[in-house]
């Protein structure tokens, strides 16, 4: 399932009303200007020329402009998101983050499926896909108060307002929802495994990712299926708090 780009407005009809209208006016301003050395022969059709081919030069016209602006904002949606989940690219998610303001109470997210080759092994690659959208969606439900975006392969980023700890009950409310989804396949369960960092908007979203980083290896290190905390961005020495895990 590919995501739709973003709607374009149509305002087709609008170019067309505007543009009939301002050659119709144009023409008419420049009949009476010339009224009287025009002859009766010219005079009609220089009053019924403008009304019948303006509606349809400038409806042609309408159409391909439509279509420029729809192409455009296919191209930059698609220069923006990842094309199988809807979701950020990594770029993109990195340059919205940028734009966060001054000190803004903000927590990272790295989420990662767990053992997910093993899904590719055992059930094949298209139901990969289908577990990567399926989390992509139950993803964007969560985030829809902050960005989310598919980091590479199984691994997504989220970054929403707040500290951690109450960024950590809507990931765990996105952990239980993630473990409970249908995907059809006889067998086919999935978990997630996430970490947690709490940070400022304009502070070194580098420093966070670390420490989100750090924060979903100790998730993985402990069982996997669970999200923890990292409270001091120390790789292997970090004080982890573990959120119903």
């Amino acid at each position: 399932m590919w995501p739709a780009p973003p709607l374009v407005r149509d305002t087709r009809l609008r170019f067309v009303l505007i543009v009939t209208l301002m050659s119709v006016t144009a023409s008419v301003l420049i009949t009476l200007a010339l009224f009287w050395e025009l002859t009766p022969h010219a005079l009609y059709p220089a009053v019924a020329v403008p009304l019948l081919v303006a509606p349809v030069a400038s409806g042609y016209c309408a159409h391909l402009y439509h279509r420029l602006k729809r192409l455009n904002a296919e191209l930059a949606f698609a220069s923006s998101h990842d094309l199988m989940t809807g979701l950020l690219q990594r770029g993109s998610f990195f340059k919205l983050a940028e734009d966060l303001p001054e000190g803004q109470d903000v927590t990272l997210v790295v989420l990662d499926i767990d053992h997910f080759k093993q899904v590719n092994d055992r059930f094949g690659h298209i139901a990969g896909d289908k577990v990567i959208i399926g989390v992509a969606e139950a993803i964007r439900a969560a985030a829809k108060d902050g960005i989310a975006a598919r980091f590479g392969g199984e691994e997504f980023l989220i970054l929403l307002p707040g500290g951690a700890r109450s960024v950590a009950e809507t990931i765990e409310d996105l952990r239980l929802r993630i473990a409970a989804l249908d995907f059809t396949e006889p067998g086919l369960a999935v978990t997630i495994s996430a970490g947690l960092s709490h940070t400022k908007g304009g502070a070194d979203l580098d420093e966070a990712l670390r420490q989100a980083d750090a924060a979903l290896y100790a998730a993985k290190e402990q069982g996997r299926n669970r999200l923890c905390v990292d409270t001091t961005g120390t790789r292997r020495t970090s004080v982890l708090q573990l959120v119903r895990g």
